[in-house]
């Protein structure tokens, strides 16, 4: 697991499937792992923007700009979020510049 900071990029994992259930839910298939994965709301929100690579303060300004939420707290929880897909293998991290 890669260390998320700020200046990180992230993008989706090549290897998975995805299929959007509704406008609001988006489920995703690790068929190297066998398991499948959720993400509704503000989540599917993040997950469509890590199509392709971006970083995460980037991420967090284009969120800020879509939802009410003060800057510190959408990176906070988004760091947190990525760090869940990261732990579960369905996102690459690479180092920012």
């Amino acid at each position: 697991m890669a260390k998320i900071e700020m200046s990180s990029v992230v993008q989706r994992r090549d290897a998975l499937f995805a299929n959007e259930l509704s406008r609001d839910e988006t489920v995703m298939l690790d068929v190297e792992r066998g398991r499948y994965f959720g993400v509704r709301d503000v989540g599917k929100a993040i997950w469509d923007r890590l199509e392709q690579p971006v970083q995460i303060e980037q991420l967090c300004a284009d969120l800020t700009e879509t939802y009410e939420v003060e800057p510190e707290q959408c990176a906070a929880d988004v760091v947190a979020f990525l760090a869940q897909l990261d732990s579960q293998g369905l996102i690459d991290v690479s180092p920012g510049g």
